[in-house]
């Protein structure tokens, strides 16, 4: 008997080692879920000549594409996580009662990366100066952060993490207090909520946190309380969530057809932990009607531009965002007469030379915020209709400044060594123009280990015409 089962240990054995490269010889190939390109097979001649270097790039090669890997990985994977409670990933973190996390959002939730008051004074200032430019257009500014996963849900992180320590959207909720940008404070809202607003296995949000953010844009939206319509579609939405909760059940309206309870294999931190097929969970999720149509062929909701029609409130979006708004594009875009989503990173306005919007918003998780202060949105500046009061001009010897040409405009940029301040203006022969306190992005290096600050403008006009540039700052606080 006992060798019968030795036998079978064996003949399995030489089964499991056996299995990658008859699956290969058999052509039999699993699609990988990792984002990134693996090796192809190496040439026994390159360029002419023998490939000396043959040898380490087919172990490469193999190590990477040999048969049944990615089921291979899955399951020494899950045998860690299951058993051990362990990820194999270090981009995934296992959490209390099996929710995941995503590593990238621990210096936030640690306050490593908690902003100075500096730092924050920047982020208002590049938003405000959108905010103003679009308002001389006659265009709406929105402005919505999304909180980090464990800052809604720090009580599942695990505890070698410590207390929750992020405080960044509370800093920048005060800071928008006073100004006149019109912010979504969607972190005080989720704090309130007793409803679980994402998802276990996703760094997103659920369907239900989606529809809150949603109700958000639309009140921000027509914060005149003017149309009716609009404010029909909230107290729907909102009425919509509540059936979903007290009945289980999905109540449909005109508008939206909205949320369901349904058990999915979609979370990215599942598939990432688990690459062959992810981790299952049920939660809220969306159904529209699809009361609209992407006019030109879209991939996924990943797609760098989306344009949508409908026949929605007569009102044209534009969205900057991030994967967050994935869930929210069947919604938004029933709502809206045409939207236009862009992951642009900087923002780029030149859109807005060619069609005609309403409303911008400017959607971005916590922990991306500081991109804002690294990436000068692309925005043709106009000059200030009243010069500010209490300017200073920065000397000719400290200006450091650069023109040239980038995305069909001219760029001006510099930097203002042992300065800190947020406040810049150029003067470009007799007009003064609001600048970005953000370096030029392909010119950061030089000024990294430099104490002062950088600043980017765009104008719409030849860099032949400029004849003359001065700099002007205005001291923080005043």
């Amino acid at each position: 008997m006992n060798k019968k089962r030795d036998l079978f240990y064996i003949i399995l054995f030489f089964l499991i080692v056996s299995l990658p490269v008859l699956s290969m010889a058999a052509g039999i190939k699993i699609k990988s879920s990792e984002n990134r390109q693996l090796s192809s097979m190496p040439e026994w001649i390159k360029d002419g000549k023998w490939n000396v270097n043959f040898t380490g790039e087919f172990d490469t090669y193999f190590s990477e594409n040999f048969g049944l890997r990615p089921l291979y990985i899955s399951a020494y994977a899950g045998l860690n996580y299951y058993l051990l409670g362990h990820s194999v990933n270090e981009q995934v973190i296992p959490g209390k009662n099996g929710w995941l996390y995503f590593d990238k959002t621990v210096p936030d939730y640690t306050g490593e990366t908690l902003w100075t008051e500096y730092e924050i004074e920047k982020l208002v200032r590049i938003l405000q100066i959108q905010k103003d430019w679009l308002a001389e257009k006659g265009i709406d500014f929105i402005f919505m952060p999304v909180p980090n996963k464990n800052t809604v849900y720090p009580e599942y992180m695990p505890k070698r993490y410590g207390e929750k320590k992020a405080k960044n959207l509370e800093l920048l909720r005060a800071a928008f207090e006073t100004s006149d940008i019109l912010y979504i404070d969607l972190l005080t809202l989720f704090e309130k909520e007793n409803t679980t607003l994402y998802q276990k296995k996703d760094t997103h949000w659920n369907g239900y946190g989606a529809v809150l953010a949603l109700e958000e844009i639309l009140k921000a939206v027509n914060e005149d309380n003017q149309d009716d319509k609009i404010n029909q579609t909230i107290r729907s939405l909102a009425d919509s969530r509540q059936a979903i909760l007290s009945k289980n059940e999905k109540r449909d309206f005109e508008e939206f057809s909205l949320l369901a309870y349904r058990k999915i294999r979609t979370g990215d931190l599942g598939r990432m932990l688990i690459p062959a097929y992810g981790m299952a969970e049920t939660s809220l999720v969306i159904e529209t009607k699809g009361n609209y149509k992407t006019l030109s062929r879209m991939r996924s909701f990943e797609d760098l531009t989306i344009e949508t029609e409908s026949a929605g409130f007569d009102k044209k979006l534009l969205m900057f965002r991030d994967s967050f708004a994935n869930i929210l594009i069947p919604l938004v875009s029933e709502a809206f007469e045409y939207c236009c989503y862009s992951r642009s990173i900087p923002y780029d306005y030149r859109i807005t030379k060619e069609k005609e919007f309403d409303v911008v918003v400017a959607q971005i998780v916590e922990r991306n915020l500081k991109d804002l202060l690294e990436n000068a949105p692309i925005m043709p500046a106009r000059p200030v209709q009243k010069n500010p009061s209490g300017l200073s001009e920065v000397p000719g010897q400290n200006q450091d400044i650069r023109i040239d040409r980038q995305y069909g405009l001219t760029r001006i940029s510099g930097f203002l060594p042992n300065l800190h301040v947020s406040e810049i203006y150029v003067f470009v022969g007799e007009d003064l123009y609001p600048a970005f306190p953000v370096p030029a992005n392909d010119l950061q290096e030089p000024y990294q280990n430099r104490e002062g600050t950088g600043f980017t403008m765009f104008l719409d006009t030849e860099a032949s015409d400029i004849d003359s540039v001065k700099v002007f700052y205005r001291n923080r606080g005043e």
